[in-house]
């Protein structure tokens, strides 16, 4: 078990009114399953992503990004007709929360937020 968080790409964290994770480690692929829900903004700074992951994403050359589909999400503004995925970046650490936009694709602010919306799925990654 684990505790997924929201956390900001500037810093800070938003507050859940419930978070939860599974996660199965094979190797060096991780399966984890989430539920989050948003409760308030808290101190969080810039975009939005979770964090908190039982095992670090590996990003080196070679293994690409990690990008995966969220397969439930309730209440996100401007995201009606979007598909929402988490891509891990930089270090590992967090997966940033983006939504397409025809061939694009945009990363979900607070500004996307409100209290009761959530993200649910399960998803695998490469790690360290």
């Amino acid at each position: 078990v684990w505790t997924p968080k929201f956390i900001g790409y500037g810093g800070g964290e938003a507050q859940a009114s419930m978070s939860y994770g599974r996660y199965l480690k094979i190797g060096n692929l991780v399966t984890v399953s989430i539920d989050i829900t948003w409760a308030d903004v808290g101190n969080l700074e810039g975009y939005v992503c979770i964090g908190n992951f039982p095992f670090q994403a590996d990003n080196s050359e070679g293994n690409g990004w990690n990008s995966v589909p969220i397969s439930y999400r309730n209440k996100i503004l401007n995201a009606k007709d979007s598909i929402i995925f988490l891509t891990s970046m930089g270090n590992g650490s967090a997966f940033h929360i983006r939504q397409t936009e025809g061939a694009s694709f945009s990363n979900l602010s607070a500004a996307n937020f409100q209290n009761g919306s959530s993200l649910a799925g399960t998803f695998s990654y490469i790690c360290k």
